[in-house]
């Protein structure tokens, strides 16, 4: 089990803490405390959270952590859990566990999560705390877990109004399969996104003193966030419809002119077809064919009909 642990300063900034000094540093009961617990086995993430006496009710939570999300209030504790990603956008699917108890916050996660890691490298280098409260921290951490779901939509976004540009320009140059590929990774964004507005929804909902998370400025922040990203992805996805009913429309659009084209020549052909199927007749009275120049008069006239019926069609625009 790996762990990673940090303590607010004196200027509300994080400072990473010696594991063996966590005890120490708990029994104070001063400012907020982030343990960061990765790659850990049920049974000894069991024996570490007994170790800081928290309720079975809590223990068995985080043990069997990892199946959806969800928000449990105990007696001094507050659990709760939701997905996010464990690097950019695109890429694996990972559930982080959120216990907390009036000075610990608890993230657990059974892989990297790249956005904690760089949470943690701000808060204890740039970026300050408004308060040393574990309710602040635990926002701090949310709004970490949001970032890449952010980026990934604007990602996306971009690229989907590029594409909607191009297919005013050239619908030949959107292809299908571009289209599905960021439809497929919109829907993944969204899914995860979604979640995580229940999550916010429900920890609104909290009435404890354990974690009074609903009256934080900053999570009130990343639960809007949360929001305006769900919606995001909703608008994309219907930027992508559109632009799947287009493409759909051009390519009908370029079947049925290739169809008219052939509908065009199979006009022209029609009449020396006839006279062909007339002279190929085996009847023994056929003045024509003892006429001396029948033949290149035949061949004249059909030359002349399809030129005509050519002229004809290209003035009405039909081959364009």
């Amino acid at each position: 089990m790996k762990q990673r642990c940090f303590a607010t300063s004196g200027d509300s900034r994080l400072t990473e803490l010696a594991p063996d000094a966590l005890q120490a540093r708990l029994s104070d009961g001063e400012g907020a405390v982030w343990v960061d617990v990765e790659d850990y086995r049920k049974e000894e993430l069991e024996a570490w959270l007994a170790s800081l006496h928290m309720s079975p009710g809590a223990v068995r939570a985080c043990a069997e952590a990892g199946g959806r999300t969800q928000v449990s209030l105990f007696n001094q504790e507050v659990f709760f859990e939701l997905p996010a990603l464990a690097a950019v956008a695109g890429s694996e699917r990972v559930a982080v566990a959120f216990l907390c108890t009036r000075n610990l916050c608890v993230t657990m996660h059974p892989k990297p999560v790249a956005a904690l890691t760089k949470t943690a490298d701000a808060l204890t280098r740039d970026v300050e705390l408004s308060e040393a409260s574990t309710a602040q921290l635990a926002s701090s951490l949310l709004a970490g877990l949001l970032g890449p779901l952010i980026d990934g939509v604007g990602a996306i976004r971009s690229k989907v109004l590029e594409m909607q540009d191009q297919m005013d320009r050239d619908p030949g140059g959107v292809e299908l399969g571009e289209i599905l590929d960021y439809g497929s990774s919109i829907r993944s964004l969204d899914a995860i996104t979604s979640e995580h507005v229940a999550c916010f929804g429900k920890l609104k909902l909290l009435e404890t003193s354990v974690l009074d998370i609903s009256g934080s400025s900053a999570f009130q922040t990343v639960a809007s966030d949360a929001q305006y990203v769900d919606r995001a992805g909703d608008r994309i996805e219907k930027r992508l419809d559109n632009l799947r009913d287009q493409y759909s429309m051009n390519q009908q659009d370029r079947t049925n002119q290739r169809l008219a084209v052939l509908t065009v020549i199979s006009a022209i052909f029609l009449p020396m077809t006839l006279l062909a199927g007339i002279y190929g007749m085996n009847f023994d009275v056929m003045p024509e064919l003892h006429f001396r120049y029948a033949y290149p008069a035949v061949l004249g006239l059909m030359v002349a009909v399809a030129v005509g019926m050519l002229s004809y069609f290209r003035s009405r625009g039909w081959l364009k």
